[in-house]
């Protein structure tokens, strides 16, 4: 006799044959699933453009070695700086106008403050615009020369530049400030009673 659940002739099971067909299906799955993978990773792969492409060359990587040639190194603060203001911007005619000239010693590498340079250097303030003149004056121990000058421009609301030049260490150096002259009083030669030229007064200028 034949036992009761054994498989006739070695054939499969109702179970075996069932797994078997879960297992195919499983593995198809599987592939199914890596090759839509796959296929998502070369549609996101074209529509984006190439990393780093120059517009020139689309489908190819650029890499550039800088030239240069067409960089220069950044220029170093000057050794010697100056600087010029008036004590007034706005004189009235026969007001007296201080020109200030400051002049400082610098630091290349800024580690250390500016400072005086030697006093005596020559200060030249040349005026230019309505009216010229060249005046001279000297730097004290602080760096600073004070040039006066006296008004005395007919042309009220012109400006007048005034460039002033200073040499140090073999080299010159400039700057440059103004004032503009406003109306004031001014000497003018008055006819004495008896009808000869007398000494200046003072009038107004309207």
């Amino acid at each position: 006799m034949r036992g009761a659940g054994i498989p006739h002739g070695g054939a499969m099971s109702r179970e075996e044959r069932w797994s078997g067909t879960v297992s195919k299906q499983a593995q198809r799955l599987g592939a199914l699933m890596t090759a839509l993978a796959l296929m998502a990773v070369a549609l996101v792969a074209c529509t984006a453009g190439p990393i780093g492409s120059s517009p020139n060359s689309p489908s190819s990587l650029t890499f550039q070695t800088p030239d240069i040639t067409q960089y220069t190194a950044t220029p170093t603060f000057p050794m010697f700086t100056v600087g010029a203001w008036v004590s007034n911007y706005s004189p009235n005619v026969n007001d007296v106008v201080t020109i200030y000239v400051i002049c400082r010693v610098q630091d290349p590498s800024m580690q250390t403050p500016s400072h005086p340079p030697p006093p005596g250097l020559l200060v030249r303030a040349i005026l230019v615009g309505p009216i010229s003149a060249q005046l001279n004056g000297n730097t004290g121990v602080d760096g600073i020369a004070a040039i006066p000058y006296v008004v005395n421009d007919p042309y009220v609301g012109q400006p007048v530049t005034i460039t002033v030049n200073v040499g140090y260490g073999g080299q010159q150096y400039q700057a440059q400030t103004f004032f503009t002259s406003g109306p004031g009083t001014a000497n003018s030669p008055t006819p004495s009673a008896s009808g000869t030229p007398g000494a200046p007064q003072a009038t107004t200028t309207p």
